[in-house]
Parts: C-alpha cells; structure tokens; sequence
C-alpha cells in the first residue's frame, strides 16, 4: 500500500502534463522533412495467445514531410499456458515474443487541424526465444500424475509483414501523442506450435494484432 499512492501521484503529474500542453496546443501540424522522431509507446495484443500487455519503441526519419522511414522494436511478455491433450498429459508451456521491423508511414495532411492521420506498412521478423517447458505424464493405473518432465523449445524467428493505421496529434511543433492499430501477417506459417512438442491441437499463430498509444519527439 505504501507504493500505492506515489504510484497515484506519478499518473496524476503525467496526465495533468498532457492537459496542461493540450491547453495550449497549437491550431495546425507543422510538417517538415530531414527531422527524426522518437517516442515509447505501450498497449494491447491478441493473437499469441490470449489479450496481452505490450510495449516498445520506434525512431522516424521524414524523407519528404509527409513520407517517414522507421525502425521499430516490441517486447510481448511471455504467457503462460495449460493445455491437456487426448491422453490426459498436461503441457505446460511459454511464448515469448519480440518484434523488429522497419517500414514506411504515410502521413496525410489535414489543414487548421493538430491532427494527423497516417498508414503504415513494413516488413520485419518475430523472435521467440527457447523456452523450458514441462509435461505431466497422467497414469491410467493409479489415477495419478507422475513427477513433472522438462523439455526444452527451440527458438524460432519468422518474417512478418505488417500493416495498419494511425494518428498523431502534433500538441506542439515537436511533441505530441500517437495512437496505432497494426496487423501482423506471418509469411512463413505459425511461429510457435506447441503440437511439435507432442501437444495435439496446440497454438498456431499466424496473424497478430495490436493496438497502442505512446508519445512522440522530433527533432
């Protein structure tokens, strides 16, 4: 309970920060060219597994003021699962996830407005590390589970190619706020199947979705 209320504090400054700069926001977006971006973003992702917490970070170059190059990097926390097959042994296993991938956003000029919409496309890769996972083997003469057995997962990486939408809303000439949804289509079939550990009818994750929010700094 003691870290609780500093932990208020914190959020209350940061979104009393915001409010304070939106007041003041400026009228239009200012687009230029040759300035780089940077800016955290954390969110929301479905399609490993269940609905998980992600984050990351992601740098921009503007080649013309409205077409930006980047670079991106996401971590997805690994998850733990449970899943019991047709003989009753229980796996019991992890899929951590990372992302680096670069592309392009297409920023679309609105006038006498600080909002900016864009679309993204990229290509990169999804990086699972190995991971240790256990099975518990049921024994149909005692009616029990034996001792639990270690096996280890390779690491694995896939390309991916990503697409998706965006805004930024430019509360000043060089910072502002960023809003994204993003796809992610696997080219080469499903990067973590726990069935090639003898797991029937385990994960196949083709496709990724992800939704985030983060600031922006140009300079």
């Amino acid at each position: 309970m003691r870290f609780l209320f500093p932990c208020r504090l914190l959020g209350v400054g940061l979104w009393a920060c915001v409010l304070a700069a939106a007041a003041h926001a400026q009228d239009a977006a200012i687009l230029h060219k040759n300035t780089f971006e940077v800016g955290p973003f954390g969110g929301i992702s479905y399609g490993v597994d269940n609905i998980r917490g992600m984050g990351g970070a992601n740098v921009t170059y503007s080649i013309l003021p409205n077409l930006l190059l980047y670079g991106e990097y996401s971590y997805f926390p690994s998850i733990d699962h449970t899943i019991t097959d047709n003989n009753q042994a229980i796996f019991d296993f992890k899929i951590p996830l990372q992302d680096f991938n670069f592309g392009v956003h297409l920023r679309i000029r609105i006038p006498k407005t600080p909002l900016v919409p864009y679309v993204v496309g990229g290509l990169g890769v999804l990086y699972s590390p190995s991971t240790q996972d256990s099975e518990l083997v049921f024994n149909r003469l005692t009616g029990q589970y034996g001792a639990p057995t270690s096996y280890s997962v390779s690491s694995s990486t896939n390309f991916a190619v990503n697409y998706g939408a965006g805004v930024r809303w430019y509360i000043r000439e060089n910072f502002g706020l960023r809003g994204e949804f993003k796809a992610y289509r696997l080219t080469g079939g499903p990067l973590h199947d726990p069935s090639s550990a003898g797991i029937s009818g385990g994960l196949g994750v083709n496709q990724i979705f992800r939704a985030t929010l983060g600031f922006f700094f140009q300079f």
